[in-house]
């Protein structure tokens, strides 16, 4: 019988798994670290649109018993960390980036 859980988490871990599907890794204050596997995550940013590190988003998952991993159902951003995206941008600047060209101009005065 499957098990539904719906909880807030963060995402910690996005990895790829076989073709489509993606292994993902959840911290929750309930449940703690949890795995799950996201189906067809890979295929189609729409089935997923929410899969974003950094942010607090509300999942949904199904266990089944004796299963290794859960299964992602669902997932929604419930708080966007949008300054806290802008300031790792800022501290690990992308080469060529408009972040490295400032960065580089701040060092020169």
């Amino acid at each position: 019988m499957k098990v539904r859980v719906r909880s807030d988490a963060l995402l910690v871990r996005h990895a790829p798994f076989g073709d489509a599907d993606a292994m993902v890794t959840f911290f929750t204050e309930e449940r703690g670290l949890l795995s799950a596997v996201a189906r067809s995550a890979r295929r189609s940013a729409r089935r997923f649109p929410a899969l974003e590190p950094m942010h607090l988003l509300r999942v949904g998952l199904e266990e089944r018993p004796g299963a290794d991993a859960m299964t992602l159902v669902e997932s929604t951003i419930v708080r966007p960390r949008l300054g806290l995206t802008g300031a790792a941008i800022a501290i690990w600047p992308l080469p060529g980036s408009c972040a490295t060209t400032f960065s580089a101009a701040a060092v020169e005065l």
